[in-house]
């Protein structure tokens, strides 16, 4: 099997990240696998052959030594990619795209992304596979996507560009709420506010001028932080007692738990209702073609998905002494 992973930037990938951990997993498992940049994909319909009309400009992974690679080695090799490493290679049907880029850390690129999320498109017409669907990467990486759940399983919430509006849900609220952009990751610009934060219209203004934004209800919880569920085909990925994903405690005077503002990761446990939460939540992007996902719980409540580059799994593996990439890359192409 060919498995292209396209990223940002190819070199920025990192030991840590979820995408190498695929991307070793899948390479140990014999097949061949090449790294691509965001920008590397080309679709030319007047080509030789019918069939190869898609093509990247791509590094292929390779090692030299005889020993499975790890996370650390596929950063290794990332960062040794370079324009004389880099060739074009045919992707043809029954080829293989895994998208792990992420479009909310690269905003300057934003038209980049979504012209590659159109080819993706285009290439499953031709009889490639993509992970995820190119068809619901833009809508579910929304933060007012969790609307769809049932309201049991999420906060209270609205989305608007109109601050008055904003103002209002936040007066009426009995509890704090937070506002956040639609589009963003790693807790960038998400703030938490009352109905007597001072300055809140000034705020609202200079934080986000007239782009729309989410605001929900704060949900209390007995514990400090969110929890990361990786989700996978619709379920819950197990092993043991163990369920992929943590528990993200967020640092001292700060509300926010994503591990790039200081947050620290820990074991993960799931109550009844968190389990239930989480797959009403993975039950409804596979049925839209989410394969793999991340689902972020407070409280019973999932109050974001993460379905680009959801990370998590490098802690995961570390606390449930087992590697989930291996079987998330068994499963992911046979659904």
């Amino acid at each position: 099997m060919r498995i292209f992973f396209f990223v940002n930037h190819v070199h920025e990938i990192g030991f840590r990240q979820t995408t190498t951990l695929l991307i070793a997993a899948a390479f140990n498992q014999g097949h061949s696998v090449f790294l691509a940049d965001v920008n590397a994909l080309e679709f030319n319909s007047q080509r030789s052959s019918d069939d190869c009309v898609f093509s990247a400009n791509a590094a292929a992974l390779f090692t030299d030594s005889k020993e499975p690679i790890d996370s650390v080695g596929v950063e290794a090799f990332a960062k040794s990619v370079n324009p004389s490493t880099l060739s074009k290679q045919d992707i043809c049907p029954g080829d293989k795209v895994c998208i792990r880029t992420n479009p909310g850390r690269d905003t300057e690129r934003s038209k980049l992304h979504r012209s590659f999320l159109e080819l993706c498109q285009v290439a499953q017409a031709h009889g490639i596979q993509v992970v995820n669907s190119p068809q619901c990467l833009s809508f579910y990486a929304s933060k007012s996507a969790v609307g769809v759940l049932p309201a049991k399983y999420r906060p209270a919430m609205i989305v608007s560009d109109d601050h008055d509006a904003i103002l209002d849900f936040v007066a009426g609220a009995d509890v704090d709420c937070v506002v956040k952009p639609l589009v963003g990751s790693r807790g960038q610009d998400v703030i938490r506010v009352s109905n007597n934060s001072p300055n809140l219209r000034q705020l609202l203004n200079e934080r986000f001028q007239q782009q729309k934004v989410v605001a929900q209800h704060f949900v209390a919880s007995d514990e400090p932080g969110d929890k990361r569920v990786v989700v996978l085909n619709g379920d819950l990925i197990r092993f043991e007692n163990h369920v992929a994903g943590i528990r993200r405690i967020p640092a001292d005077g700060d509300f926010r738990a994503n591990l790039h503002t200081g947050g620290t990761a820990s074991p993960l446990t799931l109550t009844q209702q968190q389990c239930d939460a989480a797959l009403a939540a993975a039950t409804i992007l596979f049925r839209d073609g989410i394969q793999l996902a991340g689902i972020d719980l407070v409280g019973s409540k999932v109050i974001e998905f993460n379905v680009f580059s959801t990370g998590g799994l490098f802690d995961a593996n570390r606390f449930a002494g087992h590697d989930f990439s291996i079987g998330i890359v068994d499963s992911l192409w046979d659904a």
